[in-house]
């Protein structure tokens, strides 16, 4: 029988392995109407993962954007004409935004899974 220490610190010791972290930049940014903007999505501790964009607009509920299953490998079915999603390596996923409207103000996130989920 394992004693509850064992077992805490084995859960940790394995949640440490399998964690990762992902960093988005900017984190915040203004530019100006008809502008372009870049957003950065960067995995890290972990590779083979799904990576996802979605959008809140303001009083909306969150909507995904696109997501990717590998590099080169991107659905942005949900994206309008002026975004575009590439995730040129395993651990980046980008999303442009060229001639910006108003009603593309919003908070932008940017997600991982080890499988494929909206």
């Amino acid at each position: 029988m394992y004693s509850v220490p064992a077992l805490l610190w084995f859960l940790a010791i394995v949640s440490c392995i399998h964690s990762a972290t992902i960093v988005q930049s900017p984190q915040s940014v203004v530019e100006e109407l008809g502008g372009q903007i870049s957003l950065e999505c960067s995995l890290e501790g972990t590779s083979n993962s799904y990576i996802y964009w979605y959008r809140q607009l303001p009083g909306r509920q969150i909507h995904m954007l696109a997501y990717s299953v590998s590099p080169g490998q991107v659905d942005n079915t949900g994206l309008s004409s002026h975004f575009n999603a590439s995730r040129p390596k395993d651990d980046e996923f980008l999303l442009s935004i060229n001639g910006l409207l108003a009603n593309d103000t919003g908070v932008y996130y940017c997600a991982w899974s080890r499988t494929v989920s909206q």
